[in-house]
């Protein structure tokens, strides 16, 4: 085994560089390119095969159905022919270094790329199948470690604790899959370096490792535990570290969260790096298994011709450096989707449950005014929930009562006033004598500030009777700040939503309801539901969602019923505290190892 180590250790020696600049160029295109586009042409062919949202109740229909099936397998042999370069890129420049020769990343997408495209031939197709599977057999250290920051559904672990022969039988074909692999672990090797054809490659490698099988596995095995470990180790210290700088720059309401933001910031980044660099390494040892056993047998190592360096170091390069430029773009679209909540992914257990300030930061001020939105756009909301009504002279203002005797001390009501008295009311004193001089503002005012800030609006509509086009007043208002898409149009008389529709049947509109029972489904005006927290059950929400509509829950301000709204997988959480709900989702969404070792260090500490 001590000659494997060595082989492998001079093959690193002679182009360590290029194998880790080609898999950081590969895997961060990878990250901000190709899988973002895999994602956008998942969400179209559910969109084409008119499937609005995917949950574990209905997955199974779409991919019976003939039309996603086929968009699916060509999306498939995308990802073959991708994963496909990566391997055989990377065995080039291995054998090079086996040979003492030294390759440049150029040469190695030159040498990969005509043996990807080859395996795309119907002959060799079940090479491509192979791809799939050796991908994550190879990059297992990966995914062992990232089973440590990514929490299992509680329905999916109760259901295989349930069922143990169940349990019991997946991993019995998890060892015969490993079986499987190891007879074809050299099938690549000799694909590429000695022009097989898949069949002969399949079964050389078979009987290349014959016998040999156990002896390699345990030599993987140690060395993915040992990348592992060192991954673990340096996730650690770096989350320490983290963590202990975000407890001395953030204010203590923002200590848990910020926490659990730095430690999954850590995580992605050495994520990242492992992904890419743990790949070259398996296939360097798995490399120097494959000379060793050829020399055991006596046959001769071949290898293919060299790419020669001049005929595409210049092109490569300079697409080297488009592709850099590519992949910042997209790291930088990609990380403000994320921050708007445009990224999150419409399938059950994938997408981030977000959060709506209620009537703004309304918790430390005045609701419904600026200094409200306003601090609820640096608190961190995804959204902002307001209300609106109309005043005598047809002006859309924000103010939830119909009464202006609460919030500004005046006995009128809203109907009654004209703006012109309702703009030299203080709407703040009230609050807080620190808010004096806090105005009414207008539903026009409050647009500007959402599209200078990038914030979206749950824009809640309450008639009194008095209105006058006060449903297409609004709509006409957001498609003139041109803010339809980041708005939702929100009511709780149904009626209004009909209005809204008639007006333009592309604006989103959500029911609120204090109470929900029966079949929510035949209110047709209603793209999506925002119920009360304590009529939400986790039947309703999967029964919405698997007909494609989201689910609000409100006003939920404590933790007990936000971790409840949570486990229901809710969409959006409308609160009055923003910290406390923004804490709990990316708790929810960290694995108990992970927050648990956060609460020791805020312990060890203090």
């Amino acid at each position: 085994m001590k000659e494997k180590w060595v082989t492998a250790a001079q093959i690193l020696r002679y182009n360590w560089k290029a194998l880790v600049g080609f898999e950081l160029l590969y895997k961060l295109l990878a990250a901000t390119v190709f899988a973002p586009l895999c994602a956008l042409a998942v969400r179209c062919i559910v969109n084409v095969t008119g499937y609005a949202y995917l949950t574990v109740d209905n997955v199974g229909a779409f991919l019976r159905n003939p039309v996603s099936l086929f968009l699916l397998l060509l999306l498939l042999l995308l990802v073959v022919l991708y994963t496909v370069l990566d391997i055989c890129a990377v065995l080039y420049a291995i054998d090079r270094g086996y040979h003492r020769r030294q390759v440049t990343v150029p040469q190695m997408f030159a040498a990969a790329a005509p043996a990807a495209l080859g395996l795309l031939r119907p002959r060799n197709l079940p090479g491509a199948l192979l791809a799939l599977l050796l991908l994550p057999a190879f990059n297992f250290g990966v995914l062992f470690s990232y089973m440590g920051t990514v929490a299992v559904p509680e329905t999916v672990a109760d259901f295989l604790l349930a069922r143990r022969k169940l349990a019991g039988l997946f991993v019995l074909l998890l060892i015969l899959l490993v079986i499987f692999l190891m007879r074809r672990l050299y099938a690549f090797h000799y694909y590429l370096l000695e022009d097989c054809s898949w069949s002969q490659a399949r079964r050389r490698s078979i009987a290349l490792a014959r016998n040999r099988r156990l002896g390699d596995l345990a030599a993987l095995t140690l060395l993915q535990a040992a990348a592992a470990l060192l991954f673990l180790l340096l996730s650690l210290a770096l989350i320490a570290a983290a963590v202990f700088l975000s407890g001395l720059l953030l204010p203590d309401d923002l200590r848990d969260s910020g926490a659990a933001a730095a430690a999954w910031m850590v995580i992605h980044i050495l994520f990242f790096l492992f992904t890419a660099l743990l790949a070259p390494l398996t296939y360097c040892l798995v490399s120097a298994l494959y000379y060793a056993h050829k020399r055991r047998r006596g046959e001769s190592v071949l290898s293919p011709a060299p790419v020669p360096a001049g005929r595409w170091t210049g092109k490569m390069r300079r697409a080297q450096l488009i592709l850099a430029a590519i992949c910042v773009v997209c790291c930088c679209f990609y990380a403000r989707r994320i921050m708007l909540g445009d990224a999150n992914l419409s399938i059950e257990y994938l997408h981030v449950t977000e959060v709506t300030a209620h009537r703004g930061a309304s918790r430390d001020y005045p609701e419904n005014t600026m200094a409200a939105f306003r601090a609820a756009a640096e608190l961190g909301a995804d959204w902002i929930e307001l209300d609106v009504q109309q005043t005598a002279d047809g002006q859309l203002i924000v103010m939830h009562d119909t009464s202006l005797s609460r919030t500004t001390g005046v006995q009128k009501n809203v109907w009654d006033a004209t703006w012109e008295e309702i703009s030299r009311l203080d709407a703040g004193s009230w609050f807080s004598p620190d808010f004096a001089g806090e105005g009414v503002p207008l539903l026009s005012q409050v647009l500007e500030f959402a599209v200078e800030q990038g914030i979206r609006l749950n824009i809640e509509l309450k008639p009194t009777g008095h209105e006058t086009d006060f449903e297409r007043q609004v709509v006409e208002l957001v498609r003139e700040y041109g803010y339809a898409e980041e708005c939702v149009i929100t009511s709780q008389v149904y009626s209004v939503l009909e209005r809204a529709k008639e007006y333009d049947p592309e604006i989103h509109t959500v029911y609120v309801m204090s109470v929900a029972y029966g079949d929510l489904l035949r209110l047709e005006a209603a793209d999506a539901f925002s119920v009360q927290a304590a009529s939400l059950t986790a039947g309703m929400v999967s029964r919405l969602h698997d007909q494609g509509r989201e689910v609000y829950a409100w006003t939920v301000n404590t933790r007990y019923s936000m971790d409840k709204m949570l486990r229901l997988n809710v969409d959006n959480l409308i609160t009055d505290d923003i910290p406390l709900a923004r804490e709990r989702v990316f708790t929810n969404k960290t694995s108990d190892f992970i927050q648990d070792y956060i609460d020791w260090l805020w312990a060890l500490a203090a």
